[in-house]
């Protein structure tokens, strides 16, 4: 299962043509990770912005800090104990 919210600069607002089982929420919405986690095993967690990494302007935005802390609640609250995580260029 494919969680994403289609942001536009990221995959043009539409889901990739070889996502099977897709749901369309932000990694922030707690409610619907809530939902879409029950029964899961393991998330690779992969919602993060990327700057460039030039600047302090290209530090985490919302999806990256908030996103990751609203994930790795809800996975808490529902009993998952695997993730896994990948970081962008400017970590």
């Amino acid at each position: 299962m494919v969680l994403d919210s289609l942001i536009p600069q990221a995959h043009g607002g539409q889901a990739p043509p070889w996502v099977g089982e897709f749901v369309h929420a932000d990694v922030r919405d707690a409610g619907a990770l809530r939902t879409v986690l029950r029964g899961v095993e393991a998330v690779c967690h992969q919602a993060a912005m990327v700057g460039h990494g030039v600047d302090a302007a290209d530090a985490p935005a919302a999806h990256n800090d908030l996103g990751t802390a609203v994930l790795l609640a809800a996975m808490y609250e529902v009993g998952i104990a695997r993730l896994v995580l990948a970081g962008s260029m400017v970590v």
